[in-house]
């Protein structure tokens, strides 16, 4: 209890100011590569640094509807078990491929999951490169973890993406996620121990939005470090969706035998504008 309540009273101090130490939004990003099209911040916490950019229609919406068939059926979706699910013998409620760069070998790691890397596909290249355009963002993101919601039953609960692959516990980091198929609703609140000591600043405790075909949605800054974020269950989904998560691995795994770990390697170049 004792070293969590010091990671608690860590984690709740104020983050340093986007004035001081540059930090550029996706919704900012965006706007300037594609004026009009609409970004726009849905969750803005300068005390803890956290943003969350949204863009409806992104993608226009037959191309966005081609894409989903494409990855419903050409990629080799796996079921995998948690902690929790395999006490219980049964998979988690969704569907999961995890993507990379021809080379690196990091198996992405959660919560008792291992999920193997696939060497990223040339149609989910296209998909990502026109997505990071859409974003402005300056550099690509060298992996994607995939998820196939085959209906509202299928859900994620509440969890933050700080594992060390991606940094994202310590360091401003981006994840960039398009949502293809049908409309549900993405759920965002604080770290436990965040929102009573906190209560007073301008951050909601919670907040939570849909997420539609071809919309693209981030979580920027120190996001991870300070929320969580959750996709409920909600029975009368009849449709399936597929939601594609896009990191920057800027920490290569050695004990995975990955051969970009080390000096050189284990760090991509971050941009101020890079948040």
């Amino acid at each position: 209890h004792d070293l969590e309540d010091l990671r608690r009273g860590a984690w709740s101090q104020p983050e340093p100011p986007r004035q001081e130490v540059p930090l550029v939004t996706v919704a900012e990003l965006g706007e300037r590569a594609r004026p009009g099209l609409g970004w726009h911040l849905v969750l803005k916490d300068d005390i803890l640094r956290s943003y969350s950019s949204l863009c409806r229609n992104a993608v226009p919406q037959d191309l966005a509807w081609s894409w989903f068939e494409q990855l419903r059926t050409q990629l080799p979706w796996q079921d995998l078990s948690d902690s929790r699910y395999q006490e219980e013998g049964k998979y988690m409620p969704r569907r999961t491929i995890f993507t990379v760069f021809s080379g690196c070998n990091c198996t992405y790691k959660y919560s008792g999951v291992a999920v193997k890397p696939t060497v990223e596909p040339d149609f989910v290249a296209r998909i990502r490169e026109y997505c990071v355009a859409v974003s402005g963002l300056p550099t690509q993101p060298n992996c994607c973890n995939i998820n196939l919601y085959r209906d509202g039953r299928d859900s994620v609960g509440w969890h933050t993406d700080d594992e060390e692959l991606f940094e994202g516990g310590y360091n401003d980091i981006c994840i960039l996620s398009l949502s293809l198929g049908a409309t549900r609703t993405f759920e965002v609140k604080h770290q436990p121990g965040i929102a009573e000591p906190r209560r007073s600043h301008k951050g909601p405790a919670e907040t939570s939005f849909v997420v539609r075909n071809g919309d693209i949605c981030t979580m920027e800054g120190k996001f991870q470090r300070h929320y969580l974020h959750a996709v409920p269950k909600e029975p009368s989904v009849r449709e399936a969706r597929i939601n594609l998560t896009w990191r920057w691995i800027t920490k290569h795994n050695q004990v995975d035998g990955c051969p970009l770990c080390g000096p050189g390697n284990s760090r991509m170049p971050l941009t101020p504008s890079l948040c």
